[in-house]
């Protein structure tokens, strides 16, 4: 019959917990959605809104805020989506604890408070 010290099994647990939350924390990445006030451009013939990178020509387009967007029904349009405009990368789980405790400096909003975007 084989023994098990208690402690040491006890500490190989922890510590095995400890780096797998190590690992988890430097692997896993925060994104932000952009806020709801955002300004997007929309086209009422497709029903798809995008973002200001996303277009070229606005003549045939209305600026309205994502949430009068999603209201109507509206959606993103795929390529622009595909492209990553409506999310900001955001810092690894280990990262958004060292922004936290003062360590790190916040990473600039892809989008300002009155809802432009800060391109």
């Amino acid at each position: 019959m084989i023994k098990y010290d208690k402690k040491r099994f006890l500490f190989m647990g922890v510590s095995s917990l400890f780096l797998l939350v190590v690992i988890a924390g430097l692997a896993v990445n925060v994104s932000r959605t952009m806020p709801r006030n955002t300004y997007v451009y929309v086209n009422d013939e497709d029903k798809e809104y995008y973002a200001p990178n996303c277009v070229k020509d606005v003549r045939k387009l209305r600026l309205i805020t994502v949430r009068e967007a999603l209201s109507l029904g509206y959606i993103p349009e795929p390529r622009c989506a595909k492209s990553g405009e409506f999310l900001q990368k955001g810092r690894s789980l280990a990262g958004v604890l060292l922004e936290k405790m003062g360590i790190l400096k916040e990473l600039p909003p892809r989008w300002n408070k009155d809802g432009s975007w800060n391109y």
